[in-house]
């Protein structure tokens, strides 16, 4: 099975197809085709998460660039620090699929999608690299923890709002134990709501 670009980024069954080796490879082709020299890494909640992540941590080392681990973080959250950053940006998720598959989704800098002929590149050096000397998956050095991802997210949606709020609302939530399960309740909550959670408690299988 091959895996290539869908709609939004590459997506199949993790490890089994879409592993360590494979993303090292998508990584290292981004971070050569792309200008920038800092990475924001996020990923969600799946079981094969953190050991994808730590390869897209890896490869983007080995290039010599500084790659930022934003830890379990919403896919908006890595393309609006891209953008006030001006850092590329990884996503290891496959959004609505089952547990079982993962996922790379890759912002170029300023937290923008990729044009078509960036991922042309893009593919075509991950082709290269696939079926060449392999690359190693070793992590060379330990990736900056980013500080306080989500804080200045939430407060760039309270301030596009211009003092609408939601005071008086009473929100139920369902986190389906996804990336925004730590997330969502202090955001509404900052918005002036009433928040019930459910679904917030990830255990890597349960996405």
């Amino acid at each position: 099975m091959t895996l290539s670009f869908g709609t939004d980024g590459v997506r199949g069954p993790a490890p089994d197809i879409l592993n360590q080796r494979f993303v090292t490879c998508l990584a290292t082709a981004a971070s050569e085709v792309l200008s920038a020299d800092r990475w924001i890494i996020g990923r969600d909640t799946r079981e094969s998460g953190p050991a994808l992540s730590e390869a897209v941590m890896s490869a983007i080392s080995n290039n010599g660039l500084t790659a930022v681990n934003a830890g379990v973080i919403p896919t908006p959250v890595v393309a609006y620090l891209s953008n006030v950053e001006n850092s590329g940006g990884v996503v290891v998720s496959a959004s609505h699929n089952l547990w079982t598959d993962n996922g790379v989704k890759i912002f170029a800098p300023g937290g923008r999608k990729l044009r078509d002929e960036e991922q042309s590149m893009i593919e075509k050096r991950l082709n290269e690299l696939l079926t060449g000397t392999p690359v190693t998956t070793q992590q060379s050095s330990n990736p900056t923890q980013h500080a306080d991802p989500t804080d200045a997210w939430i407060n760039s949606i309270i301030d596009a709002l211009e003092d609408r709020t939601l005071e008086g609302a009473h929100l139920v939530v369902d986190c389906a134990n996804g990336s925004a399960s730590h997330v969502a309740e202090p955001l509404f909550r900052e918005l002036g709501a009433r928040v019930d959670v459910i679904n917030n408690e990830p255990d890597g299988r349960n996405i």
